[in-house]
């Protein structure tokens, strides 16, 4: 089976481009947020009406995603995180992280949108399974695992419903994203060999998007700590190689994160620094003591000596919403 590694893009066919202002991409990232949210709703009025399910859209919002994500990758990274949490809302943070690791690992256009699909589609089977069930707070008994479980089986199934035949890397993912490398997984209990490098990228996109969000049966939890669980559970489960290649994706800090800066103002996180993890780019944009929002500025912690992140924040601990904020500050430029 073609390796993970097989098919990255060698070095000199990435193309770079300049990074779009966050302001302008905020705008743009919780468009298609909306249109992720009406895609969703279309399938679901499909699936009640038993007409052909529109899955060809979910491929096209792939590829606008991940325009707006080489745009600027923070936009599109934070309003993964910042709606309340619902199917569109996990389904869209798997793709958008599908897609930031995919450009990290350099992987051709086409497979960078075949694996933010991947990560769109991986959970459409969910539409079978009540949402009593799936938001339940406590412990899952045997049977109403066995229930959920089936998620993966339906959203396969669904395919021959669909008004095209996605790639075969979806395909897969979508029927085998819960499958483990020790042969633990479902539905299938696939093993380290038979298991497509696209599928294993969803696999741990999927469980660290999870792990990261506040859902009815357990808070999130920050991205070292969902990492480390991740890492605790690698062997034998996810791919290693691949697991620390997220985690250098994702770094402590990801992109998109609101911080707090040694200066009393609030950042988020522009871009990762891999050699410089703890010193990644951000804009600053607003200040704590005045409580206001300010000019953005753009600051390389690795280069300023004097300022450093000194705390990780929620946007929900503050009283504005932080994508109006940014495009307010933006404003200034």
């Amino acid at each position: 089976m073609q390796g993970l590694f097989d098919i990255m893009e060698p070095p000199e066919t990435v193309q770079l481009r300049r990074r779009s202002p966050i302001g302008r991409e905020l705008r743009i990232a919780e468009e298609l947020h909306k249109q992720a949210q009406i895609a969703g709703n279309a399938l679901l009025g499909a699936l009640r009406e038993n007409r052909p399910l529109p899955l060809q859209r979910f491929e096209d919002l792939s590829a606008e995603m991940a325009e707006c994500s080489l745009r600027n990758p923070s936009a599109l990274s934070y309003c993964t995180q910042s709606y309340s949490e619902d199917v569109y809302t996990h389904s869209m943070g798997t793709g958008a992280l599908m897609i930031l690791v995919a450009s990290h690992l350099r992987m051709s256009e086409d497979q960078i949108c075949q694996a933010g699909t991947a990560g769109l589609l991986h959970d459409i089977g969910n539409f079978h399974i009540s949402a009593e069930l799936l938001n339940k707070p406590g412990t899952l008994t045997p049977e109403e695992f066995r229930v959920v479980a089936q998620h993966a089986m339906h959203g396969y199934r669904l395919l021959a419903q669909a008004d095209y035949l996605p790639p075969t890397e979806v395909r897969d993912s979508i029927r085998h994203h819960h499958e483990r490398l020790d042969g633990s997984g479902y539905p299938d209990h696939l093993e380290e060999g038979d298991i497509p490098p696209i599928t294993r990228m969803v696999a741990i996109a999927d469980a660290y998007d999870a792990l990261t969000r506040n859902r009815p049966f357990h808070k999130a939890l920050a991205s070292p700590k969902a990492l480390a669980v991740l890492r605790q559970s690698a062997q034998g489960r996810y791919d290693r190689a691949l697991l620390e290649s997220f985690a250098e994706c994702i770094g402590p800090f990801p992109s998109g994160s609101l911080v707090r800066l040694a200066s009393h103002r609030l950042a988020v996180i522009v871009e990762q620094r891999h050699e410089e993890q703890r010193a990644p780019l951000v804009d600053a944009f607003y200040d704590i003591a005045t409580q206001r929002p300010t000019l953005i500025e753009t600051i390389d912690l690795a280069e300023q000596p004097n300022e450093r992140i000194v705390a990780m924040e929620s946007a929900a601990d503050w009283d504005f919403n932080l994508g109006f904020q940014l495009r307010k500050s933006a404003t200034f430029h």
